[in-house]
């Protein structure tokens, strides 16, 4: 470092650290390529650019110098690297295996060294820019890992593979990733320190380190503090509205976020949906309030919508024949709170489950739903009637209620005129409520564009039927204002029908699996109609036209993971005292850091026992020196250490004021050492280092004396 006009070099200790971070850092970042000999290059890159640091400060050379030759590197590394990268003559010539691995060479291998060579010099000149080397490590380490955000323990793919294959948590694997970066730059910041004082800091981040990784890891939950799902405009209004959030992109506040995962469905049986996509209930809104679809404030008009966790398992009577369906057993964990639960569509039971990784899950609940066997246009669905006949009278007008707008009785009549012959069915097809939803549903797909942005959705919004504003103005709406369309459309024919929402999941999603990651891309609001033996039966407009690009697909990595932790269960409490716990995983692996953790603490504190002990029993000849450094290990560990530019002398004087001894101990031990002659015996040196212990007893208090013997690093500031 500059000091004045003076030079003063890093010790070569510390030149190691750096470098070893360096290169930590430089290995990450290449870890993902194929070329070898381009990794290789960028590794050899930082100690050649360290040890070439020292020269231009020996030589005095310029900044603007250093500036120019820095960049002249790094471009003339990248120009060549891309002239040979591109050139069909050298890869004629040398052929193109080796051509590519050039250009990686130099191209790698430049800007690694230019990099490295900058920020060290930058460092060394200007103290305050170490800050530089610092940013550039974290900077380095959340662009490789920023991949992994909301969950995402795919990425980077290197680090998850190599997680998997182990069986260890990617998680785990990140997080001590981060502790080591932050140790990393704390190293990074280390300066002007002597070896003791350096190897004193780093065990102290050790211990640190391992401590906040012991830490994080038991008490900071991944998703367990994440809060419940904001309320929509509409609801926090009253509730007249049907939920907003079924929109994608549900809850994300940016259109052009990320999806973020909510849920985790495994299913216990192999099972095919027959339309394509399994249908996760949460809501139901059946009554007509204000011309809008809402849920009943009152009562319990749709049964067999559950609007709460229960404590106990919780029956739901569908009153349907099994015959017709396939029992269906679910395991769904939350990644976030919700307001209500769902399964899929006719759930029969729902029972609290114990959660398999509350540092992953914050509720984890079970589900029987009875799924169908048979599409809509199947000829046995389309012959079923509408509505179900033991329903009181005001339950059948809640499913049938419309606004009062005779534009959606002719409507609706003029699109199955259009679409349905009944004079040319079979008695068992004519009025068939299959058959109109059919053809209501394929009418809306041919005429209505989706999108989730524009004007028109606030002049639906704020229109005091918004359904009549969307379908009978520019067609143009979400989700929840084509449910709302078709749901009304078909009440307008006489048929029982309600709007519900929840996940819409493709069938295609499972993959070889059995589990679902439900994001909140895949909040969906949909129609139902009720057939007699069927129950609600989906009815989904899958419109032709759309003004927005389908949502990404979640990370499938991420779902075989949290599908696996989904499916861990606790043995009966019957076998749980006979069972042999097996050993944690996750715990041998902590263990596998407290255990060196101690094993360093151990090696100290021995250190330590030792330099008290071995006076006692040391070589006459060594003795002047063992029973100095124990007394002066004593007084380090109250505070007292010769200061920078103190002679051994000049310390004894100042001790001597309160511990005359000591000046005699320092004159005999400089006496000896100087000219080798033994002139006191062993009991003479015990007994002048147990009267400085007595005076610095009798100076410094007693909790002083007690943290300074608990210091295990304290000797390490003898001087």
């Amino acid at each position: 470092m500059f000091a004045g006009n003076r030079f003063y070099p890093e010790a070569r200790y510390m030149t190691v650290l750096r470098g070893l971070v360096y290169i930590a850092t430089v290995a990450l970042l290449v870890a993902p390529l194929d070329a070898v000999l381009a990794r290789v290059a960028a590794l050899l890159a930082v100690p050649i650019a360290l040890a070439l640091t020292r020269w231009p400060v020996v030589h005095r050379v310029r900044g603007p110098f250093l500036v120019l030759g820095t960049m002249a590197v790094a471009a003339l590394g990248t120009v060549f690297g891309w002239v040979l990268g591109h050139s069909n003559a050298i890869a004629s010539l040398a052929g193109f295996r080796s051509t590519l691995a050039l250009s990686g060479v130099l191209t790698f291998g430049a800007t690694t060294f230019a990099i490295v060579f900058g920020l060290r010099m930058l460092a060394i000149r200007f103290r305050a820019m170490s800050f530089f080397e610092a940013a550039t490590v974290i900077l380095v380490v959340v662009a490789i890992f920023a991949g992994h955000r909301d969950g995402k323990i795919g990425q980077p793919r290197y680090l998850a593979d190599w997680s998997f294959s182990r069986g260890h948590d990617p998680g785990l694997v990140l997080l001590a990733v981060g502790v080591a970066a932050m140790g990393a730059v704390a190293v990074l910041l280390l300066q002007h320190m002597r070896l003791r004082q350096a190897v004193a800091a780093i065990v102290v981040l050790l211990l640190l380190g391992g401590g906040g990784f012991l830490a994080l890891w038991k008490y900071l939950p991944e998703v367990g503090a994440s809060p419940p799902p904001p309320k929509s405009k509409t609801e926090k209004n009253g509730g007249s509205e049907a939920d907003d959030k079924y929109d994608y992109p549900g809850l994300g506040p940016n259109p052009k976020s990320e999806p973020k995962p909510l849920a985790i469905v495994t299913l216990q049986d192999d099972y095919d949906p027959p339309e394509g996509r399994f249908y996760f209930r949460d809501n139901a809104f059946s009554v007509l309030h204000a011309n809008r679809l809402a849920r009943p404030k009152q009562g319990n008009d749709d049964p067999d919508v559950p609007t709460r966790f229960p404590d106990t398992q919780l029956d739901i009577d569908v009153g349907l024949a099994a015959s017709q369906f396939v029992k269906l057993p679910a395991v769904i964990s939350l990644l976030m709170q919700h307001e209500h639960p769902f399964g899929l569509v006719t759930m029969q039971s729902l029972e609290p489950r114990t959660n398999p990784n509350p540092k992953k899950f914050v509720r984890s609940f079970a589900t029987v739903s009875l799924a169908p066997k048979l599409p809509l246009t199947h000829s046995e669905i389309l012959r079923k009637k509408a509505g179900n006949p033991a329903w009181p009278t005001h339950v059948r007008d809640q499913y049938l209620a419309i606004p009062n707008d005779p534009r959606y009785r002719q409507l609706a009549d003029e699109i199955v005129a259009a679409s349905v012959d009944d004079s040319k069915l079979k008695p068992e097809y004519q009025r068939s409520p299959g058959l109109y939803a059919l053809a209501l549903k394929r009418w809306l797909e041919k005429n209505i564009t989706y999108t989730k942005t524009g004007s028109e959705l606030s002049e639906h919004l704020h229109a005091a039927d918004p359904t009549a504003s969307f379908l009978f103005g520019n067609r143009h709406g979400k989700c929840t204002n084509i449910a709302q369309a078709l749901t009304i459309l078909l009440r307008a024919k006489g048929i029982p029908a309600r709007m519900a929402g929840g996940y819409a999941v493709e069938a295609s999603r499972r993959g070889q699996g059995s589990s679902l990651l439900l994001q909140d891309t895949d909040l969906h609001a949909w129609c139902e109609i009720y057939l007699q033996d069927m129950g609600w039966v989906v009815i989904d407009v899958a419109v032709e036209q759309s003004k927005d690009p389908p949502p990404p697909q979640p990370d499938a990595d991420q779902q075989r993971h949290l599908g696996n932790e989904n499916r861990k269960q606790e043995l009966p409490e019957e076998l749980q005292q006979d069972a042999e716990q097996p050993p944690r995983r996750l715990g041998a692996w902590a263990m596998s850091i407290v255990i060196p953790l101690l094993l360093v603490l151990a090696t100290l504190y021995g250190i330590k026992a030792w330099r008290r002990v071995v006076p006692r029993i040391g070589s006459q000849r060594q003795l002047h020196r063992l029973s100095y450094r124990s007394t002066l290990d004593r007084l380090s560990e109250v505070g007292l250490n010769r200061q920078f530019g103190e002679t051994r002398e000049e310390f004894a004087q100042r001790v001597a004021r309160w511990a005359p001894e000591f000046a005699e101990m320092t004159a005999a031990h400089v006496r000896t050492a100087v000219t080798g002659n033994v002139a006191d015996d062993r009991n003479r040196w015990l007994d002048r280092q147990t009267q400085v212990i007595r005076h610095i007893i009798a100076t410094f208090p007693r909790y002083r004396r007690i943290l300074g013997l608990l210091n295990p690093i304290a000797w390490l500031w003898t001087r």
